[in-house]
């Protein structure tokens, strides 16, 4: 008899444990699943700027604890953390990190996080460029961790050992690469930080020497290879956007010609009779713009290139003298 009560409460005992395992699992999981999360009022996520934005968590867990991340406009952060607080009592979260790396932005008109992806990105400060003018690359890491590759060459008499190449498109979807120096050396090893960039400038004039290093009219790209261990033994490659290159089909000498000015060398004194309408075709070219060259008694004035990197001849050196040029 004794043998059967004693099965009877182990029986017992049992039911009771599996019922509170039952309970209580209900009661965790209702309060993770079935209770209904709080939401920012579409309103409080109205923006202008970028700046008005603000990074937050999107419901009663934070991205540490299984939540995930959201924007609101700064102003009504107070607010949102208070509606957390006074409806999340008692909500139990899960133990799942769920961050990302990423930005607030301002998108039409509304605040959003938008994640970062984690790769590396080259990209050129231009699509189009006229020939032997200066091309700008610049290398983004948006990993959480650092990135190894040997270091930049700029010049065809540097070591041809870089992780940098560039690529001449001789076919679709096909370019020929080529290191910018020939020296039979490595460029030394260089890190990038995490979830940063750096910018790189080319000189095409300094590949002028070598023919086969020139780069003439035609659709290029580059090509980077880089890894995580500073050894290199394991790697991977990104391509930049497509660029092109094309001569100068235009004399930077005529651009700006609207006289020969007061001087011969198109100055212009501020009582020119004629003066407004020089200023005036001037102001007409595109890529010209009306300078002041100063003048105590008299101001002089000049039309003058917006962007000096169009001056690439002695030529066009000598005749745009006058843009460099004070008068007291």
């Amino acid at each position: 008899m004794k043998k059967i009560a004693d099965s009877k409460i182990k029986i017992l005992i049992g039911v009771l444990v599996v019922g509170i395992l039952v309970i209580g699992g209900w009661w965790v999981l209702n309060s993770i699943i079935t209770k209904k999360e709080p939401f920012i009022p579409p309103h409080w996520k109205i923006c202008n700027l970028d700046s008005d934005c603000v990074e937050t968590q999107a419901g009663c867990c934070r991205c540490t604890m299984g939540g995930v991340q959201t924007a609101i406009n700064k102003k009504y952060l107070n607010k949102w953390e208070e509606k957390l607080k006074k409806f999340c009592q008692g909500i139990v979260c899960p133990a799942v990190v769920r961050c990302k790396n990423g930005k607030v932005i301002c998108e039409n008109n509304k605040c959003k996080f938008v994640p970062k992806e984690n790769k590396v990105l080259l990209t050129t400060d231009k699509t189009k460029y006229t020939k032997n003018e200066e091309i700008k690359l610049t290398v983004i890491n948006n990993f959480d961790k650092p990135i190894y590759y040997h270091d930049w060459s700029r010049s065809w008499n540097e070591c041809g050992g870089s992780s940098f190449k560039l690529g001449k498109k001789i076919k679709e979807d096909e370019f020929d690469f080529f290191e910018i120096g020939l020296a039979e050396c490595l460029k030394p090893i260089v890190s990038l930080k995490p979830l940063s960039k750096i910018t790189y400038s080319l000189d095409p004039k300094e590949l002028e020497k070598i023919p086969s290093r020139s780069l003439k009219e035609g659709t290029y790209k580059w090509e980077f290879t880089f890894g995580f261990e500073k050894d290199l033994k394991s790697t991977q490659k990104v391509y930049s956007n497509e660029f092109t290159i094309k001569e100068n089909t235009f004399k930077a000498e005529d651009i700006c010609d609207v006289g020969e000015g007061d001087f011969g060398n198109g100055i212009f004194r501020g009582d020119n009779p004629n003066l407004d309408t020089f200023k005036s075709q001037c102001e007409q070219k595109p890529e010209c713009e009306w300078k002041s060259l100063g003048g105590k008694k008299i101001s002089h004035y000049a039309c003058c290139l917006k962007d000096l990197k169009l001056i690439v001849t002695d030529e066009d050196l000598h005749i745009y003298e006058r843009c460099f040029v004070r008068i007291d």
